[in-house]
């Protein structure tokens, strides 16, 4: 199955502030988690994913690269039901799923400011997800040392994601990333980025 419902990477940052990208890593020096809303258009199954980011030094600060992140990517992805306050992620309906994933360079650069755009994709066990309903997504990394994981911003969607600090705060900026929906053995289902 290939991914059909996507809010795809908006380089050029999001909003009149060009945010470019949000930390979602659970580096000791970070220890943020970021999610973000989808609605399936179709009632069936996820378990294949994809979403874009970058690295950034912090002490830079500047672009450390896929080779920067202290000991690797050590990404984690969880679901979440919409049953909070509207604002932020309710019941946790799948996961957590520490995944392995796949990461290359698009050749994209983020911002103007020489910041490498990468594709990561990844599988899991599957989660139900039901037509017309809003979850929530959550991909954090776990990098190590002082290069950090940003989750990529894209346009469209309903401009409603949350961070994690001690609590889920709301944002207005929507983040990169695709799902596939399984409805059969051999289809693909589609969703839409807005709740």
């Amino acid at each position: 199955c290939t991914s059909v419902g996507c809010q795809s990477p908006d380089q050029s940052g999001h909003g009149s502030a060009g945010t470019i990208g949000a930390t979602s890593d659970l580096n000791p020096s970070a220890g943020f988690k970021v999610a973000d809303t989808f609605s399936p258009t179709t009632s069936g199954t996820v378990s294949n994913i994809c979403w874009w980011g970058f690295y950034l030094d912090f002490s830079g600060p500047t672009d450390c690269g896929i080779s920067g992140p202290g000991t690797g990517d050590d990404f984690t992805i969880e679901y979440y039901a919409d049953d909070a306050d509207g604002y932020s992620p309710g019941t946790l309906l799948g996961g957590p799923f520490n995944v392995i994933s796949s990461v290359a360079p698009t050749g994209d650069i983020i911002g103007g400011n020489g910041l490498i755009e990468y594709k990561y994709s990844a599988s899991h066990k599957p989660i139900n997800v039901e037509a017309g309903q809003c979850y929530w997504i959550s991909i954090y990394n776990n990098t190590t040392e002082s290069c950090f994981w940003l989750w990529e911003t894209a346009p469209g969607g309903d401009e409603r994601s949350a961070q994690d600090n001690e609590g889920w705060n709301s944002n207005d900026y929507d983040m990169a990333f695709c799902v596939d929906i399984d409805i059969s053995l051999d289809g693909c289902g589609a969703y839409t980025g807005a709740c």
